[in-house]
């Protein structure tokens, strides 16, 4: 299950505090990857995802993959280029809803310079009593455009 009408349902505490410190900090409705390196985003890198365009607003390197999303997604993907088609592959839930992929990878957080929000639970992997919840921004990396997520789980 994925609700992409994420703003009108109940945003965690952390994920709250997140959006606050990124909104303060959103410049022309963009974040500077320097932020996100700041004493205050410390607490949330374990559940960060950053990553930059390669080319064209088609394919990214992710560039940093926390080490909460690696145990709760069970994979590694910092280092690894992704599109629309083969993100989705790399796990098979997300395949599925194509929440995750389609987010990242159809650019609409980068070209409209909107954030996004979504929640839902982990029901590919029989377990959907853990929810997750997520938050994607557009993010400017050395003079590249990119885009950031946090991912909590509950």
């Amino acid at each position: 299950m994925v609700s992409e009408n994420y703003e009108d349902s109940k945003m965690p505490e952390t994920m709250a505090t997140f959006v606050d410190l990124v909104s303060a900090d959103m410049s022309e409705g963009v974040l500077d990857f320097s932020k996100l390196q700041g004493e205050r985003y410390i607490d949330f890198w374990k559940y960060l995802c950053i990553a930059e365009e390669i080319n064209e607003e088609k394919e990214f390197q992710v560039t940093f993959w926390g080490t909460g999303l690696v145990e709760n997604c069970g994979k590694e993907m910092t280092g690894k280029a992704v599109n629309a088609e083969d993100f989705g592959v790399e796990f098979g839930g997300w395949a599925k809803n194509k929440c995750f992929s389609r987010r990242c990878t159809d650019c609409k957080t980068i070209i409209d310079r909107r954030v996004s929000y979504f929640n839902g639970t982990v029901d590919w992997e029989n377990r959907n009593y853990v929810k997750w919840h997520q938050f994607f921004g557009p993010l400017i990396k050395n003079n590249k455009k990119g885009w950031f997520s946090l991912m909590c789980f509950n």
